[in-house]
């Protein structure tokens, strides 16, 4: 696929799908619940529908009968439903695609041992697939490490209020991306259940989740492409409708992060109205350990400015859809980038040459194949392969880049 612009003004107004993040946690719950809630502008990425499909699938079931559970590449969806199925009479085999089987898991499973699953690795340890027997779980105080990704301390935390007492839950290491773990209890209270957290202490009573209507909010990562595309514009007034500052969401720190790059992001009641403003700082340091997701278009638009950016808090990166460090510093030097790289730190020494005309790729991950889209606003074209990803967590990706002015082709 090929993206060109003939200008760098950017003017226009986007409604954004429902956040992934929201609607996953919103599904996991009504699941728990064991029966429907009005969930309202449920996101339409893959990962939600995919999880929806395969909470389908499990309901209907066979009894008796071994059930393969295929998470594809969603991490997040397979990481939920392992602590789901521990619990879910039956037998199961729950896997995903080869990258996802890279992914960590190990922590999570650890646990849910000490709940009393029964749950094995059928090949190699801490990594996919996993056998699974459904069986009442015991109570007991858990550690869990949260260092390489929040979700498996949400993913125990959504089950918790259903077993019947009060429970503690500490996280161990250096926890990352805190706001995410606060989302998911931010929505269990949401649901009727009671849960807090001091420190890295959370305590969960047995209240079980009560049906209640929830409106899932404009999605917080997808908007972080067009505060990417606001700093590389000469002219901005884009209007993201809905998007409001009280957001779960810990990707409304983009905000800031893009703040640093000369965008101005103002909250209206029509929602974020994005504009420009001076670069506030010609050498900014980020740090993406609670938003890793940031990272590749906070990245990409450094580059294009030429901004001597220093990258903190990047050491989970590498257990995403990609190697998304490895893989950002690879195709940004495609186009005369250069960085100098440590293993929680990352430094752009060098930004991009505009009259590069390169072709990109994907890595098939979804957040690599947006954040380099928008540069075409500083290069004379980009291409990127690969296109299809994006439909993981932004469906109408492609549409919404030639709704503001993007040649897409």
């Amino acid at each position: 696929m090929r993206i060109t612009r003939s200008d760098g003004v950017m003017k226009g107004e986007l409604s954004l799908a429902g956040s992934k993040s929201e609607s996953n946690r919103a599904l996991m719950i009504e699941a728990y619940l064991g029966q429907k809630c009005d969930i309202v502008n449920l996101s339409d990425s893959n990962d939600t529908l995919l999880l929806s499909k395969l909470l389908g699938e499990i309901e209907t079931s066979a009894a008796g009968t071994l059930c393969t559970i295929d998470c594809a590449d969603a991490g997040t969806v397979c990481r939920f439903l392992a602590a789901f199925l521990c619990q879910r009479k039956g037998l199961w085999r729950l896997t995903g695609d080869a990258r996802l089987a890279q992914r960590p898991i190990a922590p999570l499973v650890d646990a849910l041992r000490l709940l009393g699953a029964n749950i094995r690795y059928e090949r190699h340890y801490g990594h996919l697939p996993l056998i699974i027997e459904g069986t009442p779980l015991k109570l007991s105080d858990l550690l869990v490490d949260a260092t390489q990704s929040s979700q498996f301390a949400s993913s125990l935390l959504l089950m918790l209020p259903t077993l019947g007492k009060p429970v503690s839950v500490r996280l161990e290491g250096e926890p990352s991306s805190l706001p995410y773990i606060d989302m998911t209890m931010a929505m269990m209270n949401h649901f009727g259940a009671d849960v807090s957290r001091v420190g890295n202490v959370i305590k969960v009573s047995p209240s079980g989740y009560s049906p209640c209507r929830y409106e899932v909010a404009p999605d917080w990562s997808s908007a972080s492409y067009w505060l990417e595309a606001a700093a590389l514009s000469s002219e901005c007034h884009v209007v993201l409708n809905a998007l409001c500052e009280s957001s779960l969401q810990g990707d409304k720190a983009a905000v800031e992060m893009f703040g640093k790059l000369g965008v101005s992001c103002l909250f209206s009641p029509e929602g974020l109205v994005l504009g420009k403003t001076a670069l506030s700082d010609d050498k900014p340091v980020f740090d993406f350990i609670h938003c890793p997701d940031l990272f590749p278009s906070v990245a990409a638009a450094c580059a294009a400015l030429d901004v001597k950016a220093v990258f903190a808090g990047v050491r989970n990166l590498r257990y995403k859809e990609s190697s998304r460090v490895e893989a950002m510093i690879q195709e940004l030097s495609k186009a005369g980038a250069r960085f100098t790289a440590s293993q929680d730190r990352v430094v752009l020494d060098k930004g991009i040459d505009p009259l590069a005309t390169p072709s990109f790729c994907s890595h098939n991950d979804h957040r690599i194949a947006m954040s380099l889209s928008m540069l075409a606003l500083r290069l004379p074209y980009v291409e990127i392969d690969g296109f299809e990803v994006v439909k993981k967590s932004y469906k109408n990706f492609w549409n919404d880049m030639e709704t503001l002015g993007f040649q897409v082709f």
